[in-house]
Protein backbone atom coordinates (compact mmCIF):
# COMPACT_ATOMS: atom_id res chain seq x y z
CA UNK A 1 0.00 0.00 0.00
CA UNK A 2 1.57 3.26 -1.16
CA UNK A 3 0.07 6.68 -0.48
CA UNK A 4 1.69 9.72 -2.13
CA UNK A 5 1.90 13.41 -1.32
CA UNK A 6 2.13 16.30 -3.82
CA UNK A 7 2.34 19.58 -1.89
CA UNK A 8 5.17 21.80 -3.16
CA UNK A 9 3.07 23.86 -5.56
CA UNK A 10 3.13 24.64 -9.25
CA UNK A 11 6.33 26.65 -9.35
CA UNK A 12 8.37 24.10 -7.43
CA UNK A 13 7.20 21.25 -9.66
CA UNK A 14 7.72 23.22 -12.85
CA UNK A 15 11.24 24.25 -11.85
CA UNK A 16 12.22 20.73 -10.86
CA UNK A 17 10.87 18.89 -13.91
CA UNK A 18 11.00 21.67 -16.52
CA UNK A 19 7.39 20.92 -17.37
CA UNK A 20 4.46 23.32 -17.12
CA UNK A 21 0.93 22.90 -15.80
CA UNK A 22 -2.06 23.52 -18.08
CA UNK A 23 -3.07 27.18 -17.94
CA UNK A 24 -6.50 26.45 -16.53
CA UNK A 25 -5.30 23.95 -13.92
CA UNK A 26 -5.72 24.45 -10.17
CA UNK A 27 -3.01 22.98 -7.94
CA UNK A 28 -4.10 21.99 -4.45
CA UNK A 29 -1.81 20.61 -1.78
CA UNK A 30 -2.55 16.93 -1.41
CA UNK A 31 -0.99 15.29 1.62
CA UNK A 32 -2.80 11.99 1.12
CA UNK A 33 -3.40 10.67 -2.41
CA UNK A 34 -4.61 7.11 -2.19
CA UNK A 35 -5.90 4.50 -4.59
CA UNK A 36 -8.45 5.65 -7.22
CA UNK A 37 -7.74 9.33 -6.59
CA UNK A 38 -6.19 11.69 -9.14
CA UNK A 39 -2.54 12.76 -9.12
CA UNK A 40 -0.26 14.80 -11.36
CA UNK A 41 1.98 12.81 -13.71
CA UNK A 42 4.34 13.41 -16.63
CA UNK A 43 4.16 11.22 -19.74
CA UNK A 44 5.73 11.41 -23.18
CA UNK A 45 2.59 12.33 -25.14
CA UNK A 46 2.44 15.59 -23.22
CA UNK A 47 6.07 16.00 -22.28
CA UNK A 48 5.73 19.75 -21.85
CA UNK A 49 2.73 19.63 -19.54
CA UNK A 50 1.62 17.88 -16.37
CA UNK A 51 -1.45 15.66 -16.68
CA UNK A 52 -3.93 14.27 -14.18
CA UNK A 53 -4.23 10.49 -14.06
CA UNK A 54 -6.09 8.17 -11.72
CA UNK A 55 -4.07 6.23 -9.17
CA UNK A 56 -4.88 2.73 -10.35
CA UNK A 57 -4.23 1.23 -13.78
CA UNK A 58 -6.77 -0.90 -15.65
CA UNK A 59 -5.33 -2.90 -18.60
CA UNK A 60 -6.73 -1.79 -21.95
CA UNK A 61 -7.96 -5.32 -22.70
CA UNK A 62 -9.92 -5.76 -19.46
CA UNK A 63 -13.69 -6.14 -19.77
CA UNK A 64 -14.26 -4.75 -16.28
CA UNK A 65 -12.53 -2.52 -13.76
CA UNK A 66 -9.53 -4.53 -12.61
CA UNK A 67 -7.09 -2.19 -10.89
CA UNK A 68 -3.35 -2.44 -10.51
CA UNK A 69 -1.95 0.02 -7.97
CA UNK A 70 1.54 -1.43 -7.70
CA UNK A 71 3.57 -3.32 -10.30
CA UNK A 72 6.31 -5.50 -8.75
CA UNK A 73 9.76 -5.51 -10.29
CA UNK A 74 12.01 -8.38 -9.34
CA UNK A 75 15.14 -7.19 -7.56
CA UNK A 76 18.33 -8.75 -6.23
CA UNK A 77 16.98 -8.64 -2.65
CA UNK A 78 14.09 -10.96 -3.53
CA UNK A 79 15.09 -14.54 -2.61
CA UNK A 80 15.35 -16.80 -5.64
CA UNK A 81 14.89 -14.01 -8.17
CA UNK A 82 18.52 -13.69 -9.20
CA UNK A 83 18.97 -14.47 -12.88
CA UNK A 84 15.26 -14.48 -13.60
CA UNK A 85 13.52 -12.12 -15.98
CA UNK A 86 11.91 -9.08 -14.43
CA UNK A 87 8.31 -10.11 -13.97
CA UNK A 88 6.97 -6.83 -15.24
CA UNK A 89 8.07 -7.51 -18.82
CA UNK A 90 6.10 -10.76 -19.10
CA UNK A 91 3.03 -10.13 -16.94
CA UNK A 92 -0.10 -9.76 -19.16
CA UNK A 93 -1.14 -6.50 -17.50
CA UNK A 94 2.31 -4.90 -17.49
CA UNK A 95 4.22 -6.10 -20.55
CA UNK A 96 2.66 -3.58 -22.96
CA UNK A 97 2.75 -0.51 -20.64
CA UNK A 98 6.37 -1.07 -19.61
CA UNK A 99 7.34 -0.98 -23.27
CA UNK A 100 5.08 1.85 -24.45
CA UNK A 101 3.34 3.65 -21.57
CA UNK A 102 5.79 4.86 -18.94
CA UNK A 103 5.30 7.95 -16.82
CA UNK A 104 6.79 9.82 -13.87
CA UNK A 105 4.84 10.64 -10.72
CA UNK A 106 6.35 13.69 -8.99
CA UNK A 107 6.06 13.59 -5.19
CA UNK A 108 7.36 15.27 -2.06
CA UNK A 109 6.99 12.10 0.00
CA UNK A 110 5.02 8.90 0.21
CA UNK A 111 3.64 6.76 3.00
CA UNK A 112 4.14 3.06 3.51
CA UNK A 113 2.31 0.83 5.96
CA UNK A 114 4.48 -1.76 7.67
CA UNK A 115 3.35 -5.34 8.14
CA UNK A 116 2.75 -4.41 11.79
CA UNK A 117 0.23 -1.74 10.77
CA UNK A 118 2.47 1.27 11.44
CA UNK A 119 2.46 4.12 8.86
CA UNK A 120 5.75 5.74 7.85
CA UNK A 121 6.38 8.87 5.84
CA UNK A 122 9.23 8.25 3.41
CA UNK A 123 11.17 11.11 1.81
CA UNK A 124 14.27 11.59 -0.30
CA UNK A 125 17.54 12.44 1.40
CA UNK A 126 18.67 14.13 -1.81
CA UNK A 127 15.82 16.32 -3.00
CA UNK A 128 12.65 18.03 -1.78
CA UNK A 129 10.79 16.85 -4.87
CA UNK A 130 11.52 13.57 -6.65
CA UNK A 131 9.95 11.20 -9.16
CA UNK A 132 8.50 7.71 -8.86
CA UNK A 133 8.53 5.33 -11.81
CA UNK A 134 5.11 4.31 -13.07
CA UNK A 135 3.29 2.78 -16.02
CA UNK A 136 -0.17 3.67 -17.27
CA UNK A 137 -2.87 2.43 -19.59
CA UNK A 138 -6.03 3.77 -21.23
CA UNK A 139 -9.23 1.80 -20.71
CA UNK A 140 -12.95 2.06 -21.26
CA UNK A 141 -15.60 -0.45 -20.40
CA UNK A 142 -17.15 -0.66 -23.82
CA UNK A 143 -17.00 0.81 -27.30
CA UNK A 144 -19.77 3.29 -26.61
CA UNK A 145 -18.00 5.03 -23.74
CA UNK A 146 -16.92 8.52 -24.80
CA UNK A 147 -13.81 8.97 -22.66
CA UNK A 148 -10.98 6.67 -21.71
CA UNK A 149 -10.08 6.01 -18.10
CA UNK A 150 -6.38 6.88 -17.68
CA UNK A 151 -4.74 5.27 -14.68
CA UNK A 152 -1.21 4.60 -13.48
CA UNK A 153 0.48 1.93 -11.41
CA UNK A 154 3.64 2.53 -9.37
CA UNK A 155 6.63 0.27 -9.92
CA UNK A 156 7.98 -1.30 -6.74
CA UNK A 157 11.25 -2.96 -5.81
CA UNK A 158 12.60 -4.78 -2.77
CA UNK A 159 13.03 -2.43 0.18
CA UNK A 160 16.47 -1.61 1.62
CA UNK A 161 17.56 -3.75 4.56
CA UNK A 162 16.76 -1.23 7.29
CA UNK A 163 13.24 -0.75 5.87
CA UNK A 164 12.73 -4.50 5.97
CA UNK A 165 13.71 -4.53 9.63
CA UNK A 166 10.67 -2.36 10.46
CA UNK A 167 8.34 -4.53 8.41
CA UNK A 168 8.40 -2.77 5.02
CA UNK A 169 9.27 -5.24 2.26
CA UNK A 170 8.78 -3.15 -0.89
CA UNK A 171 9.24 0.51 -1.82
CA UNK A 172 8.39 2.48 -4.97
CA UNK A 173 11.09 2.70 -7.61
CA UNK A 174 12.72 6.14 -7.75
CA UNK A 175 13.93 7.56 -11.06
CA UNK A 176 17.09 9.69 -10.74
CA UNK A 177 16.85 13.12 -12.35
CA UNK A 178 19.50 12.22 -14.91
CA UNK A 179 17.22 9.42 -16.19
CA UNK A 180 13.93 11.31 -16.54
CA UNK A 181 14.15 11.69 -20.31
CA UNK A 182 15.37 8.13 -20.81
CA UNK A 183 12.45 6.74 -18.80
CA UNK A 184 9.92 8.78 -20.78
CA UNK A 185 11.47 8.08 -24.19
CA UNK A 186 8.92 5.90 -26.09
CA UNK A 187 11.64 4.72 -28.47
CA UNK A 188 13.97 3.42 -25.77
CA UNK A 189 14.94 -0.24 -26.08
CA UNK A 190 13.48 -2.59 -23.49
CA UNK A 191 16.97 -3.52 -22.30
CA UNK A 192 17.66 0.16 -21.63
CA UNK A 193 14.47 0.48 -19.58
CA UNK A 194 15.04 -2.68 -17.54
CA UNK A 195 18.52 -1.35 -16.82
CA UNK A 196 16.88 1.57 -15.01
CA UNK A 197 14.78 -0.70 -12.81
CA UNK A 198 17.31 -1.31 -10.08
CA UNK A 199 16.77 -1.33 -6.33
CA UNK A 200 16.65 2.12 -4.77
CA UNK A 201 19.91 3.13 -3.06
CA UNK A 202 19.87 2.54 0.70
CA UNK A 203 21.11 6.07 1.35
CA UNK A 204 18.55 7.72 -0.93
CA UNK A 205 15.50 7.27 1.31
CA UNK A 206 14.73 8.10 4.91
CA UNK A 207 11.55 7.70 6.93
CA UNK A 208 9.80 8.31 10.22
CA UNK A 209 6.52 7.12 11.78
CA UNK A 210 3.43 9.33 11.60
CA UNK A 211 0.21 9.47 13.58
CA UNK A 212 -1.73 6.28 12.88
CA UNK A 213 -5.13 7.80 13.63
CA UNK A 214 -4.59 10.68 11.20
CA UNK A 215 -3.35 8.20 8.62
CA UNK A 216 -6.40 5.98 8.94
CA UNK A 217 -8.62 9.05 8.70
CA UNK A 218 -6.88 9.99 5.43
CA UNK A 219 -6.21 13.45 6.78
CA UNK A 220 -5.36 15.87 3.98
CA UNK A 221 -3.38 18.45 5.95
CA UNK A 222 0.14 19.13 7.10
CA UNK A 223 -0.67 17.47 10.44
CA UNK A 224 -0.44 14.01 8.90
CA UNK A 225 3.14 14.63 7.79
CA UNK A 226 4.48 15.43 11.27
CA UNK A 227 6.72 12.81 12.86
CA UNK A 228 5.66 10.91 15.97
CA UNK A 229 8.92 9.00 16.36
CA UNK A 230 12.57 8.89 15.40
CA UNK A 231 14.05 8.93 11.93
CA UNK A 232 14.88 5.56 10.45
CA UNK A 233 18.36 6.91 9.65
CA UNK A 234 19.55 9.66 12.04
CA UNK A 235 20.86 12.81 10.40
CA UNK A 236 24.50 13.78 10.97
CA UNK A 237 24.96 15.44 14.37
CA UNK A 238 27.19 18.22 13.01
CA UNK A 239 24.53 20.22 11.20
CA UNK A 240 25.87 23.72 11.77
CA UNK A 241 24.19 27.10 12.03
CA UNK A 242 22.61 26.86 8.58
CA UNK A 243 20.43 23.95 9.69
CA UNK A 244 19.39 25.77 12.85
CA UNK A 245 18.34 28.78 10.77
CA UNK A 246 16.23 26.65 8.45
CA UNK A 247 14.33 24.79 11.18
CA UNK A 248 11.29 26.98 10.65
CA UNK A 249 11.02 25.97 7.00
CA UNK A 250 8.96 23.06 5.74
CA UNK A 251 12.07 21.36 4.44
CA UNK A 252 15.01 21.48 6.85
CA UNK A 253 18.49 21.00 5.54
CA UNK A 254 21.51 20.04 7.60
CA UNK A 255 24.94 20.02 6.00
CA UNK A 256 26.95 16.95 6.85
CA UNK A 257 30.29 18.75 6.37
CA UNK A 258 31.84 15.58 5.00
CA UNK A 259 33.65 16.73 1.92
CA UNK A 260 31.32 17.23 -1.01
CA UNK A 261 28.63 14.83 0.05
CA UNK A 262 25.07 15.70 -0.86
CA UNK A 263 23.31 17.75 1.78
CA UNK A 264 20.87 15.84 3.94
CA UNK A 265 17.18 16.81 4.08
CA UNK A 266 14.32 16.03 6.38
CA UNK A 267 10.67 16.65 5.67
CA UNK A 268 8.80 18.53 8.38
CA UNK A 269 5.17 19.46 7.95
Amino acid sequence: MVIIGQVSGKQSFEDKFEVSFPEDSIFREQYYISEREKAWVIYHQKNFQFSRFNFGMVPFWSRKEFFHFESPVEGSLNPGSEGQKKRIIVHPSFRRPIRQNRCLVPVNFFYLLSQYGDPYLVFSSLSETFALAAIYDNWKENYYEKDFYQGFSLLTVAAPEDFQRIGIERVPLLVPERNYKRWLNPDAALAEITGLMENTSEQELNAYPVNKQLFLQKTNSTEISKPCGDLLRPLPTDQGKVAAFLRSFRFKRGLSHQGKETEQRIWRG
